[in-house]
């Protein structure tokens, strides 16, 4: 519950402001802890309420949000990282 507090947070100070930074962006332990019901019902609010969402989510996670979503996860995602894709190209 903790977590999905910080989720309306952001998208509150957002909604406030959403001529300051653009978008919102959250990383993967946002969602780590949080059902997959939950997650889908933040990435359907997330597109349809931002101008740009930027979210760093695992595979598992992802395709167990994809059965309660609204939408097809294929068409949002704009980079795909895994063992040989990595950012910059280098472990962190």
């Amino acid at each position: 519950i903790s977590m999905m507090k910080i989720f309306i947070y952001d998208m509150l100070i957002y909604g406030l402001n959403k001529d300051v930074v653009g978008f919102v962006a959250h990383d993967n332990l946002l969602f780590d802890v949080v059902d997959e019901r939950q997650v889908a019902t933040a990435m359907d609010y997330a597109k349809n309420n931002t101008a740009q969402y930027i979210c760093s989510i695992s595979d598992s996670k992802i395709n167990g949000a994809k059965e309660y979503a609204d939408t097809d996860f294929k068409d949002e995602i704009v980079l795909h990282l895994g063992e040989h894709d990595k950012l910059f190209g280098r472990d962190f």
